[in-house]
């Protein structure tokens, strides 16, 4: 409604209190503001009712002009209730615009007091003198001891004046004795009057004070409760009221309290269990995955076996047809045993024939050796022969033409020496060959009689060779039996083992699903407690937020600390 203009308070600390604090009692801002707001709705009231007072004393005047009772002229009267509204109106405005300071309550009761003391001018003293109850009540019951005294004593002295104003303008000489006794009389009943409001105001204050702290969070504060009228049993219902108030906070801050600890255990215990929970997730799903590794192994190792077995079956039979073919092998080796006998007795035959050879090819060496000789007496019987026929053929060409055909012949004995020369050169030529190829051929025959009679000794070795591979043979002939009746017992038991490894994977595979659908719910329990958790936790910070808000009750007495100043709650 109006603006709130500056309030000059008594400041904290050690600061030095202002006029206004020290004139109006003001302890605190709030004191301050609340003073504010009464002075505020006590100038707007006593605005409208100055208004109806001028109106009401100007007709009363207009009355008395005419009764006779009254000596002032009407336009006295009227310049006077004419100006009383302007300044009335005016300061109205002043209101209005929000202007305010402290001294202004007293200033427009002072404007009241000199309202009633002019109609005391005109009708001069006696009845008007309640008049001036009008100006001092209403202010005694918004203001309280301060400005009530200071209207009591200028209504007093304005009732003086009035007085001596009225004798002094219509009746000279008349006395004042009566004037101050009615002054007397009005001092004694003001007091008394004023006193009824402001020790009511008094203890609506302090009433409001102990509500205040009780505002504050303070339950311990208790209202006086002494008299026995409307506003003590408002007090007394007001005590019974804090006294409820703070057993209900006593219980709640108690509940809250283990409220708050059952859900930090809750809190806790949910943790717990949602570790817990999670660790057994983890090992259901850590199973399930083995066990899902382990039926995959199963299978895989089912597969495997069955593999095995046909493997194994395979194998039974290759082992079978090994015990055939190693029977087959003991009777082929029977027989190239004595194949071999056989050949070495042949080997030993031939051997001898090759000493026989031998033997003739070395007569074939002396031979050759012999038809070399006869080559070169022919060879040399050539050469000599070609000489010959050279010397006469030189003799014949001395004799020129006696000599012609002993030259023919000549030529011709030493052409056919030089073709027998050339024959005795192939001849020997040949017999060197011959010679080396009797020589190679002995050699050879003494290397094959040499090889002869090592093959009949390696023809013996193999004959042992080949009783001892026989022997062998048969040996091994007993294994391979042994081993196809092992093949067949494998084969029977890798029969037996996938179908137990069948068992086991399906067994694996139920189990995996087991854990699968364990994993699961176990996951849905971990959501719920997760879900559990924050709810345990929203119940802890409820419950704290819940002891946060009861924390500023106190249902425990306090002691007011030394120094501090009184506060006041600000009124609405």
């Amino acid at each position: 409604m109006y603006d709130q203009p500056r309030v000059n308070t008594l400041p904290t600390g050690a600061s030095r209190p202002s006029l206004a604090s020290l004139v109006r009692g003001w302890k605190d801002d709030a004191t301050g503001l609340e003073q504010r707001l009464k002075d505020l709705e006590t100038i707007s009231r006593s605005h409208r009712m100055r208004r109806l007072m001028i109106g009401v004393g100007f007709v009363f005047g207009l009355v008395g002009w005419v009764a006779t009772a009254v000596k002032t002229r009407p336009t006295t009267m009227v310049l006077t209730a004419g100006g009383a509204a302007f300044l009335n109106e005016l300061l109205g405005l002043i209101n209005e615009r929000g202007w305010y300071r402290w001294w202004l309550v007293y200033a427009l009761s002072f404007f009241d007091v000199l309202l009633v003391a002019v109609l005391v001018v005109w009708f001069g003293r006696g009845g008007f003198v309640a008049a001036f109850f009008i100006a001092v009540l209403p202010y005694a019951f918004d203001q309280g001891h301060t400005v009530g005294n200071f209207l009591v004593l200028t209504a007093a002295i304005a009732y003086l004046g009035s007085s001596f104003l009225h004798n002094v303008l219509y009746e000279p000489g008349a006395s004042l004795t009566n004037a101050g006794l009615d002054t007397l009389v009005f001092i004694l009943v003001a007091m008394a009057l004023k006193r009824i409001p402001a020790t009511l105001i008094s203890r609506i204050r302090h009433a409001r004070s102990v509500m205040g702290e009780a505002e504050r969070g303070y339950l311990a504060v208790r209202a006086p409760a002494g008299e026995s009228d409307e506003l003590g049993f408002l007090e007394r219902s007001f005590n019974r009221m804090i006294e409820e108030i703070g057993g209900t906070i006593s219980t709640v801050q108690r509940e809250a309290d283990e409220v708050a600890a059952l859900a930090e255990q809750l809190a806790a215990s949910a943790e717990e269990l949602h570790a817990t929970s999670e660790t057994v997730t983890h090992t259901a799903q850590r199973l399930a995955t083995d066990l899902g590794k382990q039926r995959e192994m199963a299978e895989g190792a089912r597969g495997e076996s069955a593999k095995a077995a046909d493997q194994a079956e395979s194998l039974r039979v290759r082992a079978e047809l090994m015990q055939t073919d190693a029977g087959r092998l003991v009777a082929a080796a029977e027989r190239g045993r004595e194949r071999v006998a056989r050949a070495s007795q042949t080997l030993r035959a031939v051997g001898e024939e090759v000493r026989t050879t031998a033997a003739t090819v070395a007569g074939l060496s002396g031979m050759s050796e012999r038809i070399g000789v006869f080559a070169q007496t022919i060879a040399r019987i050539a050469r000599q022969t070609h000489l010959l026929a050279l010397n006469a053929a030189i003799e014949a060409a001395r004799a020129e033409e006696h000599g012609e055909g002993f030259a023919v012949v000549a030529d011709e004995v030493r052409a056919l020496a030089a073709e027998a020369g050339k024959s005795a050169r192939e001849v020997a030529e040949l017999v060197s060959e011959l010679r080396a190829g009797i020589d190679a051929a002995g050699r050879a025959m003494q290397s094959g009689e040499t090889k002869v009679r090592d093959i009949g000794a390696v023809a013996a070795e193999a004959d042992a060779a080949l009783r001892e591979l026989h022997q062998g043979i048969e040996l091994v002939g007993d294994l391979v039996n042994a081993t196809a009746e092992v093949s067949r017992n494998q084969a029977q038991r890798l029969a037996e083992l996938a179908q137990s490894l069948e068992q086991v994977a399906a067994i694996s595979s139920a189990s995996s699903a087991r854990a699968d659908g364990a994993a699961g719910a176990t996951q849905a329990e971990i959501t719920s407690m997760g879900d559990l958790t924050a709810t345990s936790q929203q119940l802890a910070q409820l419950a704290e937020r819940l002891r946060g808000s009861i924390a500023r009750f106190s249902v425990l007495k306090r002691e007011p600390e030394p120094g501090a100043p009184v506060t006041r709650a600000a009124a609405d």
